[in-house]
């Protein structure tokens, strides 16, 4: 996988990143969590360290399932970066709480 530095930081990412709209799942299909994290596995394992993800992707669900996995990898990611790169949608039922 080709990486490039980012910015003016030292940081070094992967050219290629992973969106995660439709993460575990096909379009119309129940979600897959199981799917999902071997997903992001084999993509991080392929050198793509670079993840899209928002609340809204596959309502909600690519956003906690790359929270699992993060959190399932976090003694690897001590060791090497990651970059998280999200948006949110306004919900106005959720206006206040934050």
């Amino acid at each position: 996988m080709n990486q490039r530095k980012f910015g003016k930081t030292n940081r070094i990412f992967s050219e290629i990143g992973l969106g995660t709209w439709q993460l575990g799942t096909k379009c119309g299909e129940p979600f897959n969590e199981a799917k999902a994290i071997r997903i992001l596995e084999v993509n991080y394992e392929n050198g793509i360290n670079l993840i899209d993800t928002a609340n809204v992707y596959n309502g909600g669900n690519s956003e906690l399932a790359t929270g699992k996995f993060i959190a399932k990898q976090k003694k690897s990611f001590l060791s090497c970066q990651l970059l998280l790169t999200t948006s949110s949608q306004y919900l106005p039922e959720f206006s206040g709480v934050y």
